[in-house]
């Protein structure tokens, strides 16, 4: 079988999506699957700058400068995350899903749940009704679709994996001094980094806050920036080796999102033993975090407080309970659900 995977950002971007696309890929071309993955030459913050093809950890990237094009006698083709609104790579994948006969597989990453004009909702509802398949990567994902009108007698839920790295790389010596709580991902509105800073300093807890990820909304990162102190660290980008250390030793992952549709971060830490404090808007993060027993489910800056101060006296019962099960997590379950989804839809 030959599949192209379609993503508007791939590595050395490493968001979510990426992350998911880049795992997924290499698993598949494991169990024998030909992927190649379709994506642009941008990042988050520049345009063109990344080389037109390449190859990483046996994956065949191919990259565009304006939008994608798809050639070859590919089986079928898997898209990802639509979230840039107004793109000429999303205009082109609207026109592929409502126009062509080639098989067609979906994963929104949350894209779809974001409030749109009318005209792009209906745009967006046809599109997906005429998928192949959808992938939604958790039940409250696709529930919200329902909810806003989609079909999903076509859809199917897998959920996110956890690279193998994250089970098997011994526990790293920190990189931070002292109790602090750490909150991993890129810097934008959407990720509310603003209410755990403000929270955090508004309750005089003896704990510091480790902000770790690229800055994607300039603005926004600047509303925080004054906000900085020995308290609250900013660690901008951070490789992998020290992602992992500060995940180690953490008192807590901490993710007040106000949409996430399942993150690969929160598993992640429980993997690794921190538990999670995630905020009541933050969708597929509070179907990880059972309250009171691997983590918290927060509202307000009280209830963020009663949670880190719950964490600072029972995080070794905490983390044991994050740990639990977690084996399921790992990405090989994630490609070999994938493959059977990819199978149906060949076979038609």
């Amino acid at each position: 079988m030959k599949v192209a995977m379609l993503t508007p950002l791939f590595l050395p971007v490493r968001g979510g999506t990426e992350v998911h696309v880049y795992n997924l890929a290499k698993r598949l071309i494991g169990l024998g699957v030909q992927v190649e993955v379709h994506t642009s030459r941008d990042t988050y913050t520049e345009r063109g700058v990344l080389p037109p093809e390449e190859e990483i950890d046996g994956i065949k990237v191919v990259r565009r400068s304006r939008g994608w094009e798809l050639k070859g006698d590919f089986d079928l083709a898997h898209f990802h995350n639509m979230h840039r609104m107004f793109t000429l790579w999303n205009a082109k994948t609207v026109a592929f899903f409502l126009s062509s006969s080639r098989r067609k597989v979906f994963t929104p990453h949350d894209s779809m749940i974001a409030e749109r004009p009318p005209p792009v909702r209906w745009l967006q509802r046809l599109m997906i009704s005429r998928a192949d398949r959808w992938i939604a990567v958790s039940e409250w994902e696709r529930k919200e679709m329902a909810e806003r009108g989609f079909r999903v007698d076509n859809s199917v839920v897998i959920n996110n994996g956890v690279e193998d790295e994250a089970f098997e790389l011994p526990r790293q010596d920190p990189v931070i001094e002292g109790d602090y709580l750490l909150f991993l991902a890129r810097i934008s509105p959407e990720k509310n980094q603003l209410f755990a800073v403000e929270c955090l300093k508004r309750s005089g807890l003896n704990v510091k806050l480790v902000l770790a990820g690229e800055v994607r909304d300039r603005a926004y990162f600047e509303r925080i920036a004054p906000l900085l102190s020995d308290e609250v660290i900013y660690l901008g980008k951070v490789d992998q080796r020290t992602k992992y250390s500060l995940i180690d030793n953490a008192l807590a992952l901490v993710l007040t999102s106000l949409m996430e549709a399942e993150p690969i971060v929160v598993k992640e830490a429980f993997v690794r033993g921190p538990p999670a404090i995630v905020k009541d808007t933050a969708g597929g993060a509070v179907e990880l975090v059972k309250d009171g027993l691997n983590g918290f489910v927060v509202r307000d800056c009280e209830s963020f407080e009663r949670a880190v101060r719950e964490v600072m006296r029972n995080r070794e019962e905490l983390s044991k309970n994050a740990r639990a099960g977690t084996e399921t997590f790992r990405w090989e379950y994630v490609a070999k659900r994938t493959l059977e989804v990819y199978n149906e839809v060949v076979k038609g």
